[in-house]
């Protein structure tokens, strides 16, 4: 695989995703997101607009583009989906579809050790083989 291009197809089954719920507060929502993207691997971010106004949607929009490496998306449904879970599983329903077999689900106003996607990777490949890793904590 072109290393200059690695890891920036939607549907490449070993990309680390998380999904992210949000709702306005832009400033703490773009802080979770820098969080994410400063793990020590790679990640790419869904954000899922749960019926956020205008203006949060417009500076979020501009967020991404500014970026210009597609390395946040960012879906907006309005009306909002149904409920937070709702918004969860539509996530993750994505990640699904696209072939991925594991996602991080955070809620935007969540701080993140640079380590925290790395260490529930490592808590994924333990001998028991877990179904779900929890990041109640990690530590630095």
């Amino acid at each position: 695989m072109d290393t200059t291009t690695a890891g920036t197809e939607l549907d490449d089954p070993n990309m680390n995703w998380a999904i992210m719920p949000w709702i306005d507060n832009v400033a703490m929502t773009l802080q979770a997101v820098e969080d994410l993207l400063a793990q020590t691997v790679p990640v790419r971010v869904l954000l899922i607009n749960q019926g956020s106004s205008e203006e949060s949607r417009r500076a979020v929009d501009l967020y991404i583009e500014r970026r210009g490496d597609f390395r946040v998306l960012c879906c907006h449904y309005l009306p909002a989906l149904p409920s937070l879970s709702a918004a969860w599983n539509t996530g993750l329903s994505m990640m699904w579809s696209l072939g991925h077999n594991w996602a991080l689900v955070v809620n935007n106003d969540a701080r993140l050790a640079p380590v925290t996607y790395e260490a529930l990777l490592e808590g994924k490949r333990a001998p028991e083989r877990p179904l779900f890793v929890s990041a109640v904590v990690v530590l630095t």
